[in-house]
């Protein structure tokens, strides 16, 4: 819509300010891109994207302390909501890691006696 009616290619933009606009573009992407494959390679894409729940607390928290807003009941239970999950997910994902290694333990004993 702003192309049809603000017309924005009319305007001259230096080669400084568009460079300006690609490298804020292009390299904090980059480092993103690069934190998030190690972290992948670290913890797990299922730690990495439960993360991802996290962010409406953090925002909700900073709302609350920063800018003032008040904390009902209904965003209690809305933080407590994600935070079950998270740990449920959580739990179940470390009971299936740990029932993956009985197993593969008892494999290799049966392999070996």
């Amino acid at each position: 819509m702003a192309l049809i009616f603000d017309n924005p290619l009319s305007t001259s933009a230096s080669f400084r300010s568009i460079l300006a606009v690609i490298w804020l573009g292009v390299w904090p992407s980059a480092i993103a891109v690069l934190v998030l494959v190690a972290v992948i390679a670290r913890v797990g894409a299922t730690f990495v994207a439960l993360n991802n729940y996290l962010v409406p607390v953090v925002g909700s928290l900073l709302g609350v302390f920063i800018l003032g807003e008040s904390f009902g009941l209904s965003r209690v239970f809305g933080l407590l909501l994600i935070l079950v999950g998270v740990l449920i997910t959580q739990y179940v994902q470390r009971r299936q890691i740990h029932m993956m290694a009985e197993k593969s333990s008892a494999a290799d004993a049966t392999q070996k006696g």
